[in-house]
């Protein structure tokens, strides 16, 4: 089965559990989850869900591999599938979300914890 998702058409497919996908495609990747799981998100995912940032095309909510697979590991932490992984996806989100990291877990980051609040703090990329 193949299909469309935002990195193009799929080559590889692995079935995660509750109809959600870890989806390969020839440039890159991602999982998918499904708009039933809506509610199953943690509520400091929600503003996120509704935003113009999250990856949708009305039947999945597309998060890509890099930064953003963190949200629907933490989400669902079955798909993780193993301890390391779902460590990793915890630092991911600390480094990468801050403001979904804080809303979860209900601490105050600074930029020596948080790599985007650390290249934010010494204007990286500023001219």
């Amino acid at each position: 089965m193949l299909i469309s998702t935002p990195w193009g058409i799929s080559q590889k497919i692995y079935q995660l559990g509750l109809g959600i996908l870890e989806i390969q495609t020839l440039v890159h990747g991602g999982i998918g989850v499904p708009f039933s799981l809506r509610k199953k998100f943690p509520q400091a995912f929600q503003r996120l869900l509704e935003s113009d940032w999250a990856l949708q095309d009305g039947e999945y909510f597309w998060f890509e591999r890099d930064q953003n697979f963190c949200i629907p590991v933490i989400a669902f932490p079955f798909i993780a599938k193993t301890r390391d992984r779902f460590l990793d996806a915890i630092d991911t989100l600390r480094d990468w979300h801050p403001d979904l990291y804080e809303a979860l877990y209900g601490v105050k980051l600074t930029p020596a914890n948080s790599y985007l609040l650390h290249i934010e703090s010494v204007g990286f990329g500023d001219s």
